[in-house]
């Protein structure tokens, strides 16, 4: 092996303080040695890390290693790889490691380490709440934090060399070299560091040292590689683990058994060796006999009566007969049974679970027969949709009819149409129940039936991906891919609900931003009707113009009051030809014509998409200047039934609107422009067909007896008196 080991014998030169006594009267036996120059990497990656082995970059070292490189989204996590040595420490009294290791420059506030740690302690190694390696287990480590050699960036989460003895400035790209010195018993370390550069001399070290965290250790079993840094590579070499053991020292493990319907028992787990005493009397803890779910979803539970259990013994010399054995048999089951009641008809799902814990059973919002729909009230608490059994059992469920028959679609997530093939869902039972939501991200959606123009009112119940992560549900119509809604999740979850309008027939898309994000559901109802009040303004004349520059409306066919357009205008008989339409888009022009003067006023719907009229002469007014003339066509504007010649460009008020034609100002008495419906013979026209009986009639066909000063019509002529 290449001897680049920084040897214990710079006790002697005092750079360990004389405090730590068990370096002069020891003699370790060395148990593993590794210099990977075999291309050994020893350790497994287990998360945002790769490891490999690769030539040195260090020309100091020069010579194969094993290097960790952190993947390009560690800082999302962090990475983690680990090398079990158990195998070597147990039953070890004192325990001495040694290695070489290279940090490269970091930015601060990213953390690299190397860490001894209890495996068991902390299986998970979870991820500390201020973004550093949780503490539980950890024994001593040596990194980078910070742009710092063993720097802490959260003294309560992280841990470090005890931040007391670190140097500030300590270096950073080169090869450094680590002496550790354990005592098992008392829990507690020596250490040193050089540089390989200059082994004589301590960058840092101390004697004495309490592990981490003493309170959980209970055995020196694994070297750990932890990373919160992204696209960085560390390195180690020359790894070598010596022990020593007194004779009074021994130590034992714990196994447990798993055992099938035929009796077979099957070997689960091997703890970490614990070191104790020979003679102790050692028994399973209560945590030991805890049950556990594997990874399959079974549930064992601890069987005292298994006649191979072993759950006490007393500590001998030989660690390979300490071993407590406990024996696991699959929990009982229990089944929930749920009644599902909606009309005529029922169906029952039922859930089953393991005594003692809670089962399941969902149910959907809604059921669509034939067209009835059947609806439910999700639960006030958790679980939504779902009713929670503790034991067998059976419950009943009711729908009431829902009795509106304006829902034009209804969508469980897991049911709808996914775009792309990034679907996945979430939660528990089958495929057919009311429990799953839909899971996607990016540019997966989830769609609606193609839904008709219109307005519409749209619920859909949200769930969190995580309550302190912002994702954001996003409506799109299919057909033009605007927009339509977006809601932030974050601490949002829910049934949410809005209004929409589609200006043409489309889908809806739903899709999330920023991360991904479930639903369970979706209704999509079509909007109350919209109405807004028309009046014509004109009591005398029961017309008036008028237009609507936002809002497309739907007038009642037979409404008192009507709206028309101005279709054709004949110059020989200077008349305009006006045709009732009920669809009414926003900024159309239109002459109302109310039917008496009791009634000068109709509801019209508000609605959208309305195709404009192929021809129209009336424009609509929007508050600006109108002028009088652009050299060819004219503006009339409505004046007792009849349309006269603008006289000077003027801002007419907006809302109402005028006639614009090809006809210059007459400069007869008479000169406005007569009206003719194309409903109804009234007004000049019907004036007009009516006989030489010397009557005189209004502009409105009406028969007038005594006539004021005004414009009449009087065997069919207009005079003015």
């Amino acid at each position: 092996m290449k001897k680049k080991l920084l040897s214990f014998g710079l006790l002697a030169a005092g750079l360990l303080t004389a405090s730590n006594a068990m370096a002069d009267d020891i003699t370790y036996t060395e148990k593993f040695s590794c210099d990977f120059e075999n291309n050994e990497t020893l350790f497994t990656g287990a998360s945002r890390v790769t490891v490999a082995n690769a030539d040195s970059t260090a020309a100091v070292n020069g010579s194969k290693v094993v290097a960790f490189t952190t993947a390009n989204n560690s800082t999302n996590g962090y990475s983690y790889a680990a090398y079990d040595i158990s195998s070597y420490t147990a039953a070890a009294s004192n325990v001495k490691i040694e290695f070489d290791c290279y940090f490269p420059v970091c930015q601060p506030g990213y953390s690299f380490y190397f860490s001894l740690r209890d495996k068991d302690a902390s299986p998970s190694h979870a991820k500390g709440s201020n973004g550093g390696y949780s503490k539980t287990g950890a024994i001593f480590n040596i990194g980078v934090n910070r742009g710092k050699i063993g720097s802490s960036k959260s003294t309560t989460n992280n841990f470090a060399i005890n931040s007391t003895n670190l140097v500030a400035g300590s270096p950073l790209g080169q090869w450094i070299h680590v002496t550790l010195e354990l005592n098992v018993s008392a829990k507690t370390y020596s250490y040193n560091v050089t540089t390989m550069a200059d082994k004589t001399t301590s960058l840092y070290s101390g004697s004495d040292v309490a592990y981490l965290d003493a309170d959980n250790v209970n055995s020196i079993s694994q070297i750990e590689l932890y990373g919160c840094i992204n696209d960085q590579t560390a390195a180690m070499d020359n790894l070598v683990i010596s022990t020593y053991a007194d004779a009074s020292t021994t130590s034992y493990t714990t196994q447990k058994y798993i055992v099938d319907s035929e009796g077979t028992a099957t070997l689960y787990s091997t703890s970490g060796a614990i070191t104790a005493t020979v003679g102790d009397a050692v028994s399973a803890s209560e945590d030991d006999m805890e049950s556990f779910t594997t990874d399959e979803g079974v549930k064992y539970v601890y069987d005292s009566s298994n006649s191979s259990d072993v759950s006490s013994l007393t500590l001998t010399s030989t660690a390979d007969n300490n071993v407590l054995k406990l024996y696991f048999k699959e929990a009982d089951k229990y089944t929930a049974t749920l009644n599902l009641s909606y009309g005529s008809n029922s169906e029952t799902r039922t859930a089953t679970a393991y005594e003692g814990d809670e089962a399941i059973v969902y149910y959907p919002v809604c059921f669509n027969v034939d067209g009835t729909y059947y609806m439910i009230d999700r639960n006030e608490g958790s679980p939504y949709y779902g009713v929670a059994f503790t034991e067998e059992g059976t419950k009943t469920v009711t729908y009431t009819e829902y009795t509106d028959d304006d829902i034009e679609f209804y969508g469980e997530g897991e049911s709808m149409t996914i775009s792309g093939t990034n679907k996945r869902v979430i939660a528990s039972g089958d495929a057919s129940d009311g429990s799953y939501v839909s899971y996607m991200t990016g540019l997966y959606y989830a769609q609606t039936d193609e839904l008709e123009a219109g307005s519409y009112t749209v619920e859909i119940n949200i769930l969190d991906r995580k309550p302190t992560q912002s994702t954001y549900v996003c409506l799109y119509d299919d057909s033009s891919n605007e927009l339509i809604e977006t809601i932030d999740c974050k601490g949002n979850a829910g049934v949410k609900t809005f209004d929409i309008t589609l200006s043409e027939s489309s889908k809806i898309n739903i899709g999330y931003s920023s991360n991904s994000g479930s639903f369970d559901y979706i209704i999509v109802r079509k909007a109350a009707a919209q109405t807004v009040p028309v009046t014509c303004t004109n009591s005398t004349s029961l017309m008036c113009t008028y237009s609507n520059l936002t809002q497309d409306l739907v007038f009642p066919d037979n409404g008192d009051v009507k709206a028309y357009v101005a279709k054709e205008y004949d110059e020989d008989k200077d008349e305009v030809t006006m045709e009732q339409i009920t669809e009414v888009p926003a900024g159309t022009g239109v002459v109302l014509k109310a039917t008496s003067a009791d009634n000068l006023s109709v509801e019209a719907t508000v609605s959208s998409g309305l195709e404009s009229p192929s021809k129209n002469l009336l424009q609509a007014t929007n508050g600006n200047t109108v002028s009088t003339t652009d050299g060819t066509n004219y503006a009339y504007i409505l004046y007792d039934g009849l349309f006269y010649n603008l006289d000077a460009d003027y801002a007419i008020t907006a809302g109402l609107a005028y006639l614009w034609i090809e006809r210059a100002p007459k400069t007869t008495s008479a000169k406005g422009v007569t009206l003719v419906f194309d409903d109804q013979a009234t007004g000049i026209n019907s004036v007009k067909a009516a006989d030489n009986n010397g009557k005189v009639y209004n502009l409105q066909g009406i028969e007038v007896q005594n006539p004021t000063n005004g414009l009449y019509i009087k065997n069919g002529k207009k005079y003015i008196k």
